[in-house]
């Protein structure tokens, strides 16, 4: 299936299976009532429409009649939240909050085209806005926009080891629930619906708090991505070559994508992971191009994402760089090769 409005990474997935299961729903028929492939629950690092993922837990609530699914779905999720990308490995390359966030907008800007999220000053009170923005054509609904703020809180919560991090106040522009104890759980600060924006509303000082250091899962997290990835596998080799391609779409996109990154959340030196994989007849520079040349065709067949977007998603700095480096792999540049690629697959289907 084509993705031809607003995407989305299929991590936003993860853990949505289990959570379903947990309630005694079958995850199977959510997705295909929502018009998404059951593939993509084993393949996190593909695209699936944003609209298509809103109506998900929208009939994901109705059908198993949990109407904060969203922040149920946020209360049980791990502390490095494996939905929203490598955020919290992000966090591991700045010195606080502020440098955080900055670079957290950036890798979504690529990662997504759905929804922006923008800092600002809040008029009314001088504090500082975090505010949701969706880029798409549908209105965001309430179980995608309430788990969406409070992953956030929650996970810069963890990021910064900080017990009095907690917003000032929490808007919506949904009118409010009839329970919101699981509302106060999250959040644990005022929250105001009906309100003209999604935003979270947090002190200055916030800004300042220190994320460099304070984190205790920096290889836990590398770990869980691929062992999700490796459940998914018809076959896993246990070659070092296989396990540093399921590493690599773990980080790839936050501009850490490199041999000392990996080595490390592998508890290796990047010397002994070069003679590792040298014994496999490879290197990860080798790697890295194959994972990125796969990927690449991926987004460009089963999505309308544009170049510049994937480009950005497989840390290239620019678009000249990658259709330089696709054009090496495959002879075409993206852009034909999309087209060469659908026209075939249809004239195969016909």
């Amino acid at each position: 299936m084509i993705v031809h409005d607003r995407y989305i990474r299929a991590t936003q997935l993860i853990g949505f299976q289990e959570l379903v299961e947990e309630f005694g729903g079958n995850a199977l028929t959510l997705l295909a009532d929502a018009q998404i492939e059951a593939k993509a629950l084993a393949e996190p690092d593909s695209l699936i429409s944003f609209n298509a993922y809103c109506n998900l837990l929208e009939i994901a609530s109705h059908q198993l009649s949990r109407p904060s699914l969203g922040l149920e779905w946020t209360l049980r999720t791990p502390a490095h939240f494996p939905q929203l990308g490598p955020l919290v490995l992000l966090a591991h390359f700045v010195g606080n909050v502020q440098e955080w966030i900055d670079t957290s907008l950036q890798y979504w800007k690529f990662h997504t085209d759905a929804f922006t999220m923008q800092q600002r000053v809040d008029d009314a009170t001088g504090l500082v806005a975090l505010r949701y923005q969706s880029e798409s054509v549908a209105m965001p609904t309430r179980q995608l926009t309430e788990a969406a703020l409070g992953n956030i809180c929650c996970l810069a919560r963890n990021v910064t080891q900080h017990s009095n991090s907690n917003p000032s106040f929490i808007r919506f522009r949904h009118s409010k629930p009839a329970d919101t104890s699981r509302h106060e759980r999250v959040f644990n600060c005022p929250i105001e619906f009906g309100a003209e924006h999604n935003e979270i509303v947090f002190d200055p000082w916030i800004l300042e708090l220190r994320t460099n250091g304070n984190l205790q899962f920096f290889k836990p997290i590398v770990g869980y991505y691929m062992r999700h990835r490796i459940q998914r596998m018809p076959i896993y080799d246990q070659s070092m070559a296989t396990t540093i391609a399921l590493a690599i779409p773990s980080v790839i996109g936050t501009g850490n994508c490199n041999i000392e990154f990996i080595a490390a959340s592998l508890g290796l030196s990047p010397k002994k992971l070069q003679r590792l994989l040298a014994t496999e007849g490879t290197s990860f520079s080798q790697i890295l191009e194959t994972v990125r040349g796969n990927m690449a065709r991926q987004f460009l067949v089963e999505s309308d994402a544009p170049v510049a977007r994937i480009a950005g998603m497989l840390d290239y700095s620019t678009t000249a760089p990658f259709s330089l480096a696709f054009k090496r792999w495959t002879g075409q540049t993206p852009l034909e090769f999309r087209k060469d690629t659908r026209l075939r697959l249809k004239k195969q289907v016909g």
